[in-house]
């Protein structure tokens, strides 16, 4: 985003020390002007100089994600607000790509978009995003499609033997974990379905996956979100 002159200092990648932290407060500043001093001093306590590029990616997805559902500044500047987007920040820090980066982003402007009482349960789901590794997300959108059990099938590892590798059986063995970790969770659940078990999606887990943006449009899934987020009494 620039400026109305066009001058707009971009910070530099690729640099080090200090020059990245004061590189990332400047971009802030230029991003978003009301937030710069909190988020200057969030970047500087809680971020190694190292890490700043991070946070620098993060800031900017979550200022284009600010633009697009056109948040108003009094509403970022509230303290709850604040709150979430310093939670983000922390998970930026962690975060090993742009991708989670900007699921982070999308769920902190979920948030920030969300009537007050609604905060507390974005800042819930962000946490439970920030638990999850990529493998578990790619299950948990799996189990949103029309047609999960292909989907799954996609992703799974190939069966194994008991005479198999190590590594190979490793593979199959996180998985299994990671799908008893969405259960435990509550982001999917299995019942009997007329004669034969079933796995599905959860409320709370389709609630994730549309605070990230990840639940696909059209299909049943997000038929079901809509009238989930229609029920009385959301806290």
């Amino acid at each position: 985003m620039a400026d109305e002159s066009g001058d707009q200092e971009k910070p530099y990648i690729g640099a080090t020390g200090a020059d990245v932290t004061v590189a990332v407060a400047r971009s802030v500043l230029s991003i978003i002007p009301v937030l710069g001093q909190t988020l200057q001093e969030v970047v500087t306590a809680i971020v190694p100089n190292q890490r700043a590029e991070r946070v620098e990616k993060y800031l900017v997805m979550l200022s284009e994600q600010i633009d697009r559902l056109q948040i108003a500044m009094e509403e970022i500047k509230r303290p709850e607000s604040v709150d979430l987007i310093e939670e983000g920040a922390y998970q930026a820090v962690r975060a090993l790509t742009d991708d989670r980066r900007l699921q982070i982003a999308k769920v902190v402007a979920s948030g920030l978009a969300s009537e007050e009482q609604s905060k507390l349960r974005q800042k819930r789901l962000l946490k439970i995003l920030g638990d999850l590794d990529d493998q578990e997300i790619l299950i948990l959108q799996a189990y949103a499609d029309d047609h999960a059990q292909a989907r799954l099938q996609e992703i799974a590892p190939r069966p194994v033997a008991a005479s198999a590798p190590r590594p190979e059986r490793d593979r199959s063995e996180f998985y299994e974990w990671s799908k008893q970790n969405l259960h435990q969770r509550g982001l999917i659940s299995t019942g009997l379905e007329g004669r034969f078990r079933s796995t599905k999606l959860t409320g709370l887990g389709r609630a994730l996956l549309k605070a990230a943006d990840l639940l696909p449009t059209g299909g049943i899934q997000d038929r079901l979100d809509r009238q989930y987020d229609s029920l009385p009494g959301e806290t």
